[in-house]
C-alpha cells in the first residue's frame, strides 16, 4: 500500500489565502471552527472507510475540533483503518496562535510500519531543532512534511511565510539530517525529496484548481523496515545533545525556558475564538 499524503490543514483548507486578514478571519472563523474534522465523527469514519477500500495509508493534515479548542493535527491511517498516530502541532507559528491551541511534544514519534519508519512534521515546525532533533534521532526512512498552500519558486505574489525558496529549502535540509526521503505535501506546488536532497518529482502550483492535480512517485521499500530506532553515534542523538549543551557559551545565560506556557485558545459558545 502506498502513502497518500495531504497537506497541513487541508480538509478545511488552512485560511490562505486570507490568513493576515483579520476582516476575513472574524466573519469565516464560525464557518472554520464548524468544518474542523473531529476525530470518531461520520467524517473521520469515512476516511477510514477510504483508507480500507482503497488498502492505502492516509498521512492527513487537519484542522481538529474539541470540545473547547482546535488544532493543527495530523494523522497516519493504516490500510486496514487503525489509526497509527495522531499528533498536533507543537507550536501554531505567528497569528495562527490566536486560532489553533498548542499540541505537545508526545506527538514527536516515528512510527514502524512494513515499508520503513515514517514520521511527520507540520509546516514551520521544520524550522525549529525543538521538533527536528527528536524526530531526526529516531532514523526516519520516510518523512511526510505537511505544509499548507505553496506557491511556485520566484512567484512575485508569495508572502514571506510561503516563499518555495524557504520552505523547500527547510525540508530538504531535513531529508539531508534525517537521511530520510520527504514528501512535502502541499496544495498547490508539492515535491518529493530524496535523502541526500536532491528533487525526485514535482507538481506547479500554476495549474487549474479544479483539475486536483496529484502527485505520485515510486519508491522500492525494500530493506527500510525493521530497522534501529537510533544510531548513538550519529549526528542527531543523546551523546550530540550532550556535546551541545557542554559547549553552550558562557556569556549566554543557562535557565530555563522563558516563554508563555503552552496553551489553548478556547472557542466560544457559538464556535468562535
Amino acid at each position: 500500500p502506498a502513502p497518500h499524503g495531504f497537506p497541513s490543514s487541508a480538509d478545511t483548507a488552512h485560511p490562505y489565502p486570507k490568513g493576515n486578514d483579520d476582516a476575513w478571519i472574524a466573519s469565516h472563523i464560525h464557518d472554520y471552527v464548524a468544518n474542523s474534522l473531529e476525530i470518531g465523527s461520520p467524517e473521520w469514519k469515512s476516511l477510514i472507510v477510504a483508507a480500507e477500500q482503497n488498502k492505502v495509508y492516509l498521512a492527513l493534515g487537519f484542522s481538529e475540533r474539541t470540545n473547547a479548542s482546535i488544532f493543527m493535527a495530523q494523522a497516519l491511517i493504516g490500510p486496514d483503518g487503525a489509526t497509527i498516530h495522531h499528533r498536533r502541532k507543537v507550536r501554531p507559528s505567528g497569528g495562527e496562535r490566536d486560532i489553533w491551541s498548542d499540541g505537545d511534544m508526545s506527538g514527536l514519534k516515528v512510527l514502524n510500519v512494513p515499508y520503513g519508519r515514517w514520521g511527520m512534521l507540520e509546516c514551520w515546525e521544520h524550522y525549529h531543532p525543538t521538533m527536528t532533533f527528536p524526530m531526526q534521532a529516531q532514523l526516519e526512512t520516510l518523512h511526510i512534511a505537511a505544509f499548507p498552500y505553496q506557491p511556485d519558486f520566484n512567484d512575485p505574489l508569495a508572502l514571506s511565510f510561503e516563499n518555495a525558496d524557504n520552505n523547500i529549502a527547510a525540508a530538504r535540509v531535513y531529508a539531508i539530517n534525517s537521511g530520510a526521503v520527504t514528501l512535502f505535501t502541499s496544495i498547490g506546488y508539492a515535491t518529493i525529496l530524496s535523502s541526500s536532497g536532491t528533487t525526485l518529482a514535482e507538481i506547479s502550483a500554476d495549474v487549474p484548481y479544479a483539475t486536483e492535480p496529484v502527485l505520485y512517485y515510486s519508491m522500492d521499500t525494500t530493506g527500510k523496515s525493521g530497522g534501529p530506532g537510533f544510531d548513538v553515534d550519529g549526528e542527531q542523538s543523546w551523546g550530540v545533545l550532550r556535546e551541545i549543551e557542554r559547549a553552550w557559551p558562557g556569556g549566554v545565560p543557562n535557565r530555563p525556558l522563558n516563554s508563555p506556557p503552552r496553551g489553548r485558545a478556547r472557542l466560544g459558545r457559538e464556535g468562535g475564538k
